[in-house]
């Protein structure tokens, strides 16, 4: 029975770490590619006032959404991948309230809507990042689960028996440090008490007895 948890639990962990994989490289892909179609179009315009808005735009957005996403999945940290698709969201509404002031700009041989053309490429990695966001939430809710699992991150009888020793032996020296500081604190008062009861006072009192 043991032995079958353990193995569901491995099977969930390498789960995890296969998303985080994945994770890691699309959200590079997509968002660094964002970056240099941006820096691309600016250079194929000859650096049109629109491209230019542009690239200012991805210089802000891409870095924050990139820690964002890095954030959510090296630290497994819920508010980075709670919060990133929201950045995405904002950042497609202010594309798509400019598209609409944009005439068009020439783009070497023929005319094209430079902001419209990534406000388009934009919804498809925003819709993609934003899956990869909520997945994250619940990749990172089964990855603290597995931490407190026994045996975690291997899985096997022996990491279990090894966690199993190290408890017992923590247990072990936490109660030798208390037993040395009992004896540490104890002394000091027992010397003091022979000291208000010399020696000689006690034979006298257990003569005056007999």
């Amino acid at each position: 029975m043991l032995e079958q948890q353990l193995a569901k639990d491995l099977i969930s962990l390498k789960r995890c770490k296969r998303y985080y994989t994945i994770a890691m490289w699309t959200y590079a892909a997509l968002i660094i590619g964002y970056l240099l179609v941006t820096i691309f179009i600016m250079l194929g315009t000859v650096i049109q006032h629109d491209s230019l808005f542009l690239v200012f735009d991805s210089l802000l957005f891409c870095p924050l959404t990139f820690y964002l996403a890095m954030r959510g999945i090296i630290k497994r940290n819920d508010f980075s991948a709670l919060i990133l698709p929201l950045i995405f969201g904002a950042n497609q509404v202010i594309l798509g309230i400019s598209r609409k002031y944009v005439s068009g700009e020439m783009f070497v041989f023929f005319r094209f809507r430079s902001v419209d053309y990534c406000f388009w490429i934009h919804l498809v990695i925003a819709v993609i990042c934003s899956i990869s966001a909520i997945i994250n939430l619940f990749a990172n809710h089964k990855y603290r689960f597995l931490e407190e699992q026994p045996g975690f991150p291997y899985f096997n009888i022996r990491a279990v028996e090894m966690e199993a020793e190290s408890r017992k032996i923590g247990s072990g020296r936490a109660f030798q440090n208390e037993y040395e500081q009992m004896k540490r604190t104890s002394t000091p008062e027992m010397s003091d008490i022979s000291a208000a009861v010399p020696m000689n006072d006690l034979r006298g009192n257990k003569k005056n007895e007999e």
